[in-house]
């Protein structure tokens, strides 16, 4: 396997399995999150968010697939949701934004979700552990899950399958002590079936 990294002084690499370099990416400020790949089935892109407030994505030779300007600075490693009709890579910001978009960097419906949008009072702090996803209600359609930087836990449930709409999942969020700072983890440790 090939090795993609991000570094403080503004670059995306990409290291061979044989220890050559690939190419050197420079963004317009520091990586502090790991870049994902992505396969969609005809090709792969590496996608890094940068304290530039961009989200990057490039080709397997270094080249850039599209490029997005988000409103502060990206701490979270993007993640991938696959629907029934498409990919969404969601991420969010310092600013406490969450945002979806395509494959080919075009912003989904509905995104970016900030405070007291859309008829729900959303509240997000700064998010910087990565977004995950789970079914948590069987329904079919997978909660988005993320915590924040005062402490809060959502849970969003989405109305519909196009992912454009949401409602917090039961009564949430949910109030810690401090705050989060990493990716949240979901895991059945009953072995009960949920």
């Amino acid at each position: 396997d090939d090795i993609i990294v991000g570094t403080d002084d503004d670059f995306i690499h990409l290291v061979y399995d044989d220890g050559s370099t690939g190419f050197a990416y420079q963004t317009g400020d520091k990586i502090r999150s790991a870049p994902i790949v992505i396969y969609n089935g005809n090709e792969k892109i590496i996608v890094v968010g940068s304290k530039d407030g961009n989200l990057y994505a490039l080709n397997a030779n270094g080249e850039i697939h599209f490029q997005f300007e988000a409103d502060d600075d990206i701490y979270t490693s993007p993640t991938v949701l696959v629907t029934s009709s498409d990919i969404m890579i969601f991420f969010g910001t310092d600013d406490g934004s969450l945002y979806a978009i395509d494959f080919y960097g075009n912003l989904k419906e509905g995104f970016p979700l900030t405070s007291n949008e859309q008829d729900v009072l959303l509240t997000f702090n700064s998010i910087e552990g990565s977004v995950v996803f789970e079914d948590l209600d069987a329904n079919g359609m997978a909660e988005i899950i993320f915590g924040d930087a005062g402490g809060e836990l959502h849970i969003l449930s989405a109305t519909d399958q196009t992912y454009s709409d949401f409602n917090y999942y039961n009564s949430l969020p949910f109030s810690n002590t401090f705050s989060y700072a990493s990716s949240l983890n979901i895991q059945d440790i009953d072995n009960d079936g949920d």
